[in-house]
């Protein structure tokens, strides 16, 4: 008994059994590996993962079948590579013929849209004044929106695809859901000009937005259908909206206090 003990004291710890981590491995070098594969070649090869995963899968079935574990796992790493590489190709690469990037230039030019919003508002404070600030900074209302049509002429044209859109001042009055029309200025985001800059095109990407329309009046978005209040989505836009307007009050009536606060040791002092 007492050697069997020591020497379960003095065994090594028992690897920890982590199937998950593996597969995340996995789907990451897949997508690393398209982002390289696509850089360079500027080819399509969504088709090619798929059926690379897909044959790696048979293989990984026909290998388990007969007791090959070791092969079965290792190609069932290939699969889940493959789709990982497969699904980073067509979120990064593949948009519709019809997405608003396309109609997009690098000079912002007029334009009219119609489309519904599939997020909310976030209105953004004016920047601290600065010297080094060529124009002064102004409230700005941000969110996203699902395009349908774009004008075209005296018609409507069909379109597609998720857009940044941003107003100068406050938007309010409007929800996730409602179906608005839009007179905007349409611009692609810029990539970086200067070394060490922010790429602010891929990170629209990322969100698989080609394309961003600016108001510089609240007046050019106007609300052609509220969105229905029944379902999940209107009853969850309803709490954060009233959420929303209760920390938008309290954080004023905070600001006022610490005003008068200041001012009054200012006085006293």
């Amino acid at each position: 008994m007492e050697t069997s003990a020591a020497t379960l004291e003095h065994s090594p710890p028992r690897t920890l059994y982590r199937p998950l981590a593996w597969l995340a491995v996995a789907a990451g070098l897949g997508i690393a590996a398209d982002h390289a594969l696509h850089s360079r070649l500027e080819a399509s090869l969504f088709g090619l993962w798929w059926i690379g995963a897909a044959v790696a899968l048979v293989c990984a079935e026909y290998a388990g079948r007969h007791q090959r574990e070791s092969i079965a796992a290792a190609a069932l790493l290939l699969a889940i590579g493959g789709a990982g590489a497969a699904w980073h190709h067509r979120c990064w690469n593949d948009f519709p013929a019809g997405d608003l990037g396309r109609f997009a230039a690098e000079e912002p030019q007029p334009t009219c849209v119609t489309g519904v919003l599939t997020d909310r508002v976030k209105i953004s404070p004016p920047a601290d004044r600065s010297p080094l600030r060529a124009l002064p900074a102004q409230t700005m209302s941000e969110t996203t929106l699902e395009v349908e049509q774009i004008r075209d002429g005296a018609g409507w044209r069909t379109a597609g695809g998720l857009t940044r859109l941003r107003v100068a001042g406050e938007l309010h009055g409007v929800a996730v859901g409602d179906r608005v029309v839009i007179f905007a200025q349409l611009g692609r985001p810029l990539p970086p000009l200067n070394p060490g800059e922010y790429d602010w095109q891929a990170h629209e990407r990322r969100f698989r937005r080609n394309s961003e329309l600016y108001c510089d009046h609240v007046r050019c978005v106007t609300v052609t259908a509220v969105a229905p209040s029944l379902g999940f989505d209107g009853w969850l836009a309803g709490v954060r909206g009233w959420c929303e307007r209760q920390l938008t009050a309290n954080a004023r009536r905070m600001t006022l206090r610490s005003c008068w606060q200041r001012c009054s040791v200012t006085k006293n002092g």
